[in-house]
């Protein structure tokens, strides 16, 4: 196998661990509806971090350094941001049909394309419009179609989305001074105590009585899912061009929409099919915009 197979093939594994991860952490959040709140999941989440980052830590010393050098209030505001777009995600999860989720979330190339025109006033080009305009209409489609049977908890995916895609273009500050490990140990440590506060203030403080082994197993797969998603995606972007891992994250609208028939039955019409497949087709072209 020459230098390029190979690296498609770690490619294509760490992508497919990416994408196993994302659907694994939404089934998890599924059967832990009910169960836990979602500060307790998200706390979970944070805890899994925290775990496996300290381990990392652990083994190289020299990370320690890199924690010295944080700017703490960037990344407390960061955090708390982060926070606010994990929590809306988490809830989306538990309340709206979960190949909804997945493909609404991947209307972030619309807020990138308007925090950039509010910070710099630059416009995309031409076929960029296209692409954006496809997703735009395709993720309204689906707004209006569900607006009424789900309420207005079809938009939280959205107002996630929109969070999550401010803070990633923070991170670009930050991961030009830090390590990725760095980075994400300090928003754990720093999202923990705003989850264990709304966990005993509105949740339901981690009651364990009468919790099966499946809802424990759940626990582990949000405690693990959460870093091993991120982790993968980095690796990826070494193996692959922002093409190929767009257009291989985009399979993830898919895997989410059939282990959400398999698993808890849940069938979309053909309609909001065809609106999904809307929003892929422009992720495509922007995907394709962003080789050239």
């Amino acid at each position: 196998m020459d230098g390029r197979q190979q690296s498609i093939s770690h490619l294509i594994g760490w992508m497919l661990i990416a994408i196993s991860g994302y659907v694994l952490f939404a089934v998890c959040v599924r059967l832990l509806r009910g169960v836990f709140s979602i500060y307790e999941i998200a706390a979970f989440r944070s805890l899994g971090a925290i775990a496996f980052c300290s381990f990392l830590v652990a083994r190289k010393p020299v990370i320690l350094d890199d924690l010295r050098s944080i700017d703490l209030k960037f990344h407390v505001a960061r955090s708390a941001l982060q926070a606010a777009g994990t929590l809306a995600i988490v809830s989306s999860i538990a309340l709206v049909p979960l190949g909804l989720v997945s493909a609404l979330e991947f209307t972030g190339p619309i807020f990138a394309a308007l925090f950039v025109f509010i910070l710099t006033r630059s416009l995309p080009d031409r076929l960029s419009w296209l692409g954006l305009a496809a997703i735009f209409f395709g993720a309204g489609a689906l707004v209006m179609q569900f607006l009424g049977g789900v309420g207005f908890a079809i938009l939280l995916p959205i107002l996630g989305t929109a969070t999550l895609t401010m803070t990633n273009m923070m991170l670009a500050r930050l991961a030009a001074r830090h390590r990725s490990t760095t980075i994400m140990l300090v928003m754990a440590v720093l999202q923990l105590p705003i989850y264990l506060l709304g966990a005993f203030v509105w949740g339901k403080g981690f009651q364990f009585g009468g919790v099966g082994p499946l809802q424990l197993g759940a626990v582990a797969g949000v405690a693990l899912t959460g870093f091993a998603t991120q982790m993968a995606l980095a690796n990826a972007t070494r193996y692959g061009s922002d093409l190929q891992v767009s257009a291989l994250d985009v399979l993830r609208i898919p895997a989410v929409a059939l282990v959400a028939y398999t698993v808890f039955a849940e069938r979309l019409s053909l309609q909001a099919n065809l609106q999904i497949l809307l929003i892929m087709l422009g992720i495509c072209i922007l995907a394709f915009i962003r080789k050239r």
